[in-house]
Order: C-alpha cells, then sequence, then structure tokens
C-alpha cells in the first residue's frame, strides 16, 4: 500500500463504506482497522454501556464527539477526551457518540486524565484541532461548504478520513498525473498513503475525524495553494480567498470583544451578556462583504499573559458564546495583551453611538 507511483485505477480501494452493528447499547462500528491504527465509533443510548480492550502494546483516547458519557469514573462531556490501555468501560449518561483511537503506546504517555483537544485552528475553509499527537494522531477537522484546503500529498503520513457528518468532495491525483474526484458522505472511510496527492472541498458542511501516523508539518508538500487556486468541480462560493485575496483589500476590520460585542465583566466571561447593536452592525458588515477579524485579550488574566494558555482555556469558550449569539466573523485572535490604552495607526476612535462609528468606517473605506 505505501508506495509511489499509484495506479489511477485501483483508488477505490482506498475508501470504504464500513457497516455499523447493532448492540443492545447502541451501535458500533470500526471505521478503520490498519496495522498502524484503529478507529472506532460508538453510538451509545443513555443509560447503557459497552466495554472496550486495547490490544497488547496499544493505548487508546477516547474522544467525545457529541453526549455525555463517563470512562471507567471519569466524566467527559463533548470536544474532551481521555487516554487509556487495557480494559475499559464507557457508560452513557446521554445518547452520545464517542470515538476511540487505538495506536502504538508511547513512553511517558499521560493515562486518566482527562483534557481538551488542543491546536485549534481558525483556517480559511473550516477548523481544525488536534486530539492526540503521538506516534499516532487524531485530528478534528470542519470543512465548511463551498470552501477547501491545499492540494497537498505525504511522504511518510499515512492518514485516514471519517466522515462524521456532511458531505466531501474528495481529489486524489495519481498514475500520469491525472485527477480522480470522489463525493463522500457521511459514514465513509478513506486511505491516503504517503505519495497519493489530495484535496478536500465541502459539498456541505462537513466534520471530518482524522487518524493517522505521526503528524509532522515538514511532511506536507503543497502541490496547489487552496488560498489562490480555486479546486475544480467544487462550486465556487466564498471558495478558497482569505483576508489577504484582492477581495478583501480595504475592508477587513478588526474588532476587540470584550466592551464592544459583550458586556465588560472584568474577566466573568460566562456571565458577560451580548451587546446587540453591536453584533447586529457586525454581522451587516459581514453580510455587504467585509471581511471581520476579531482580536480578545480575554482569558490571558487567568492564563497569566501565556498566550498559549490562554487560547487553550479560552478559544472553544469564545467559539460556542460567540455561535450562540449568532455573530458572523472570519477568524478569532487570542492573545490580546490587556492593557488601559491601545494605540494603533489603523485605530478608529471608539464611540458607544454605533450609527457615528458606522459613518466613520465608511468615509475611511470608500
Amino acid at each position: 500500500m505505501h508506495q509511489y507511483g499509484i495506479d489511477i485505477n485501483t483508488l477505490e480501494k482506498f475508501i470504504t463504506k464500513p457497516q455499523a452493528e447493532e448492540k443492545d447499547w447502541g451501535r458500533f462500528c470500526v471505521a478503520v482497522d490498519l496495522p498502524e491504527y484503529r478507529l472506532e465509533q460508538y453510538e451509545i443510548s443513555a443509560g447503557k454501556s459497552c466495554e472496550l480492550q486495547t490490544a497488547r502494546g496499544h493505548e487508546v483516547t477516547i474522544f467525545v464527539e457529541s453526549g455525555v458519557v463517563r470512562v471507567d469514573d471519569i466524566e467527559l462531556t463533548a470536544q474532551e477526551l481521555v487516554s487509556s490501555e487495557g480494559r475499559l468501560v464507557i457508560m452513557a449518561k446521554e445518547d452520545s457518540i464517542v470515538y476511540a483511537f487505538h495506536g502504538p503506546a508511547e513512553y511517558g504517555s499521560v493515562y486518566h486524565q482527562k483534557s481538551k483537544t488542543s491546536d485549534f485552528r481558525d483556517k480559511y475553509w473550516g477548523s481544525i484541532e488536534t486530539i492526540v499527537s503521538r506516534d499516532y494522531a487524531a485530528k478534528r477537522l470542519v470543512v465548511r461548504k463551498e470552501r477547501h484546503a491545499s492540494f497537498e500529498y505525504h511522504c511518510r503520513k499515512l492518514e485516514s478520513y471519517f466522515i462524521h457528518s456532511g458531505k466531501l468532495l474528495l481529489r486524489n491525483r495519481a498514475g500520469r498525473g491525472e485527477d480522480r474526484y470522489f463525493e463522500l458522505e457521511k459514514g465513509t472511510a478513506t486511505i491516503t498513503p504517503p505519495g497519493l496527492m489530495h484535496q478536500r472541498g465541502g459539498l456541505e458542511d462537513t466534520v471530518i475525524i482524522e487518524i493517522s501516523t505521526r503528524d509532522e508539518d515538514g511532511d506536507s508538500y503543497l502541490v496547489e495553494d487552496g488560498a489562490k487556486l480555486p479546486m475544480p468541480r467544487l462550486r465556487q462560493g466564498y471558495g478558497g480567498l482569505d483576508r489577504g485575496s484582492e477581495e478583501y483589500k480595504g475592508r477587513r476590520i478588526c474588532f476587540d470583544i470584550d466592551g464592544v460585542l459583550r458586556t465588560q465583566t472584568d474577566g466573568d466571561y460566562e456571565n458577560a451578556q451580548p451587546i446587540k447593536e453591536a453584533i447586529d452592525f457586525i454581522n451587516k458588515l459581514y453580510n455587504e462583504g467585509f471581511w471581520i477579524t476579531l482580536y480578545t485579550s480575554s482569558f490571558m488574566g487567568r492564563a497569566k499573559n501565556d498566550q498559549k494558555a490562554a487560547y487553550e482555556a479560552g478559544f472553544a469558550f469564545n467559539k460556542k458564546q460567540l455561535a450562540g449569539w449568532g455573530v458572523k466573523y472570519h477568524e478569532l485572535f487570542m492573545g490580546k495583551p490587556p492593557t488601559d490604552l491601545l494605540i494603533d495607526d489603523r485605530a478608529l476612535f471608539y464611540n458607544q453611538d454605533w450609527a457615528v462609528i458606522e459613518k466613520e468606517i465608511r468615509s475611511k473605506l470608500q
């Protein structure tokens, strides 16, 4: 399987539709089963439990996609995870979907300790977050409808997708530089061996659960930049545009969050209230084709000005809160230093009269 010069006529063997098994506790599916790693999906009904056993010399990372479960004596909610080895019992407190990532046990791995996903990145095509990164790796990717990533390949990494929801357009290039396209629906699994060029695009908003061998930034080789070039056969709406695209030049605006989009609470973000007039205005700009960036110092105080710690503690919270209020934006940045005043040559004098702010923005960006 792991070779270059893949025959274009054999690509179908890398795409499967694994069948789920009905269990007295719900449904079970082996999404991918390779010597290097194994991915399982558990759909567990409320009040039911199931057992999981790792192979000798292997460990497992349990990730909750939705619902609430107990893994032995550890309670996990959506987007939380725990690693372990041996025999485990998973009990669902409500209807839950859980993924189990099996890979080689690694010296120094921390077991039986609850954690969250890490390294969350907003991308022009959606988002990506890391579930586990060891000799095996796992990620959760969201690909937005009509958006696409870059066309790339890996020399060492073997990876697999499982389509949790939505519908994905997969482009592979093999043989004599020939392209093949596959429409992947919910429940489809893929294998991408080293050397196989691949690109993903959203036919619908799509959630991908990825498992792979060790993930290394230096093992990704760009063939086509998705931020600059369209993906063939994918209807271009937003497409690959990013903040640097010509379409957005002169139309990029950055907003603070605390005291601007939500009430100032001196760090009590959980009890902050949305400022509706501000949100309505930002959504208006977004709909008119402005690129909206949000930049916040939230959680920097709790993290003692450690940007990475603030990101891990507050990024997912901010995303969820903003989504709940219906805020439209393109990217969110954490790590703004907490200050009493901010002086910037591109700053717009802040005034709580949003009619005045709109007038100033429009006069400067004409």
